[in-house]
């Protein structure tokens, strides 16, 4: 008889601080769409789950950005305009495409007419608090939320001791204030990691000094586990996700690698989890690393979902409304030759 496993599902979500910078392409739209077409549908699927009796046991990570804007009053009124527009666009794509002949086109946009209500009726049903949805589920023992440096710092490179130990407590508070509740766990900005030794700036007039193990800030902030990328338990090179698609990160990435000296090949491995203490010291924190298979499946578009048929194709969006049509078909296809979504 197998033996029992267990596995860690962990999701993570950021997004730059966009709201005050207009709206789109990367202003506030881009945090209506992620709300939207993520975090509520989440939370849709989640109330599903535990209505049925259903035991729903997941981590989600929530940085404190993030965290900021979905409580904020003017995200809230946003993401209502933001609804009722993409179900007016979708009600004048179904006009369009049916008279134009394409009538399983007009099909999608009437799904994205009643997707659309559904998500707004959630949305006020909840009192537009997704923030506070989550919350409640997590307060009831359904999830696991954690959180993240307070303004997404990359922890490694911050100059002080001061500065990271600054953003691992208000990133703290933050979710404290937040939610309600105090977080087990952390989610670095990038999975970022640094033990503890002697360094000595390479800016600047400063002294050499002993640099705190991240772990031993966060076990002094009660902070009881982080996560890594998996190369940092493995050993070995930290795969790119986006230099295979974009030639002048892979040129930066090329001027650079002679400075980068890949990690010793380890016995460990990221199916199990560690207690990680810096050499010297007593503190520690438990780590959990992402497992490179699973990542891959969500973000490589050559053996991920993001290249899977099945899925709509991200990229490709009816002017003006925004709405997708078209299915994946391809990585390297045009997107004027994408097949109908079906």
């Amino acid at each position: 008889m197998a033996k029992r496993g267990y596995f860690s599902l962990v999701l993570h979500s950021h997004l730059p601080y966009v709201l005050g910078h207009g709206i789109w392409p990367h202003g506030a739209e881009w945090l209506y769409e992620a709300a939207t077409e993520t975090y509520i549908p989440l939370l849709m699927a989640l109330e599903r789950l535990v209505s049925k009796g259903i035991r729903v046991h997941f981590t989600i990570g929530i940085t404190p950005v993030l965290q900021e804007q979905l409580k904020d009053v003017r995200f809230k009124e946003g993401v209502k305009g933001y609804i009722e527009q993409k179900i007016d666009s979708a009600k004048e794509d179904e006009v369009y495409f049916l008279k134009t002949g394409y009538k399983h086109r007009a099909s999608l946009a009437v799904f994205w007419q009643k997707f659309y209500e559904q998500v707004g009726e959630y949305f006020d049903r909840i009192n537009k608090d997704i923030l506070g949805k989550f919350a409640t589920y997590y307060k009831a023992g359904h999830i696991e939320m954690i959180t993240s440096g307070a303004t997404h710092g990359y922890l490694p490179l911050l100059l002080k001791d001061e500065s990271c130990y600054a953003q691992v407590l208000e990133g703290k508070r933050a979710f404290s204030k937040n939610v309600g509740l105090g977080p087990s766990g952390i989610w670095p900005p990038e999975l970022a990691y640094r033990f503890s030794y002697e360094w000595k700036p390479p800016v600047g007039n400063y002294p050499k000094y002993v640099r705190l193990g991240l772990e031993e800030i966060y076990n002094k902030l009660g902070i009881e586990y982080f996560l890594v990328d998996h190369h940092l338990i493995e050993g070995g090179k930290a795969v790119g996700t986006y230099i295979g698609l974009f030639d002048a990160l892979r040129l930066l990435w090329e001027t650079q690698a002679s400075a980068y000296k890949p990690l010793e090949i380890e016995k460990k491995d990221t199916l199990r989890n560690y207690y990680v203490v810096s050499p010297g010291k007593k503190a520690g924190a438990g780590v959990f690393a992402r497992d490179p298979r699973t990542a891959m499946q969500v973000w490589s578009r050559d053996i991920g979902y993001p290249g899977d048929f099945a899925y709509l194709e991200f990229h490709k969006k009816h002017f003006p409304g925004g709405h997708r049509y078209w299915r994946i078909n391809g990585k390297d296809v045009d997107l004027g030759n994408k097949d109908e979504y079906r």
